[in-house]
Formats: C-alpha cells, sequence, structure tokens
C-alpha cells in the first residue's frame, strides 16, 4: 500500500478506535452509545501539502459482558480535498472495528484497562482528468492494542489517558490519547479528546456525546 493511503487509512483508524474512548462515572462496565466530529492534522508533509486538514466523523458503542470486559464497536469515516500539481484530489476513509476491553477495577475511580481488537479500513483516492474520475483505492485489516486509566475527577468530571499500537499492511503505529469527558445529566456525557501518533506524526482532535443505556 503506497504511503499516502497507508497513512489516510491510519487516520481513518485512529477516528474509529478514538470513538471508544468517551467515559465517566464511569462508562467501564456500562452500556451507551455515541457519535463524535474529528479533524485529523497530517504529520506527513506531502499529505499536508496537498490536503492540509482532514474532517471525520464517527460512531460507537458498548456492551458490557461481565465483571471486567466490554466489547466496543465503532465506525469512523474520513474525508479530505486538496491538489496537486494543478489537479483536485478527494480522498476518503471508511473503518470498522471491535475491540474487547478488560479493565481491572470496575466500580472504582481509579480504572486501568487494557485492549485488543480488529479494524477494517478502506481507503480511496479520486482524481478528477479530463471528464473522468480516476481513483486508487485499497481495503486493509489492521490489528490495535492498548492501555490505560479511566479516572472519576468528580461526579461530573472523567479524564482517561491511553497508549495505543496499531499495525495494518505490515505498518506500526504508536499513539498517545487523551480524554476530558463532562456528565450533563445522569445519562448524557458530552467530551472532547485528542491523539498524536509518534509515527506518522499524525495529529487527531473530537468533539462529542455519549448516551449511557439501561441495562
Amino acid at each position: 500500500m503506497s504511503r499516502t493511503l497507508s497513512v489516510a487509512a491510519a487516520g481513518a483508524a485512529v477516528l474509529a478506535l478514538l470513538a471508544g474512548t468517551a467515559g465517566a462515572d464511569t462508562l467501564l462496565g456500562t452500556n451507551y452509545v455515541g457519535g463524535s466530529f474529528g479533524v485529523v492534522q497530517f504529520g506527513d508533509d506531502q499529505l499536508d501539502d496537498m490536503f492540509g486538514k482532514g474532517t471525520g466523523l464517527s460512531g460507537f458503542g458498548n456492551m458490557n459482558l461481565n465483571a471486567n470486559m466490554d466489547l466496543q464497536i465503532g465506525a469512523g469515516y474520513m474525508w479530505a480535498d486538496g491538489s496537486s500539481s494543478g489537479l483536485e484530489l478527494d480522498m476518503n476513509s471508511l473503518a470498522a472495528g471491535a475491540d474487547l476491553v478488560y479493565f481491572f477495577r470496575p466500580g472504582q475511580r481509579c480504572n486501568p484497562y487494557l485492549k485488543g481488537g480488529l479494524q477494517v479500513v478502506k481507503t480511496e483516492v479520486e482524481v478528477p482528468l479530463y471528464g473522468l474520475n480516476i481513483s486508487q483505492d485499497d481495503t486493509e485489516v489492521g490489528f490495535g492494542a492498548g492501555g490505560g486509566a479511566e479516572f472519576e475527577a468528580t461526579k461530573e468530571i472523567l479524564l482517561r489517558a491511553g497508549l495505543n499500537y496499531f499495525n495494518i499492511d505490515s505498518e506500526d503505529s504508536f499513539s498517545l490519547s487523551g480524554t476530558f469527558g463532562y456528565w450533563f445529566n445522569p445519562r448524557i456525557l458530552g467530551f472532547v479528546g485528542g491523539s498524536y501518533d509518534f509515527e506518522s506524526e499524525d495529529k487527531v482532535g473530537e468533539v462529542g456525546l455519549a448516551f449511557k443505556l439501561s441495562r
């Protein structure tokens, strides 16, 4: 897979992985759904010159399986418009996946966790040329793993930090993520978050909502 497609796929995967990070009071060990809006600043110079920033949307859900384990599913879509050598470019990535999350201290204010799962990423780049749309697309399956801790600072505020690993098409990615969540009421959480990828130097910021479901 080309460098352009690889970094775009990693950006979409980061959005999908971030989609599972919201929580407070806490959300680990509960059932919830939600969504977020995000912006990706590409660290690769070529992508930055061509596209500047990417924009993404994501949706996610969490199902509690037992006292120490959750199943998180999510999907993210990222798109970016740009130009190169006078040609207009359109790039988009669609990612979907699932993670198993094991948390060590259910119901406690500080709850460390580990997670692992799979992501499927489809990336496409289109170039309009002489009235035709020339496209290159690729679909890859990646593996992700990570760990961190969720901390209930107050009954309204949650902080979470995590270190994530992602591998797709034999390329490794390590990123650091953080989330700040605020409960508007016992069931609705607003959050802002971000991540930094040490390999690609991509930066991701997002804002979203999570809705706790009754059991």
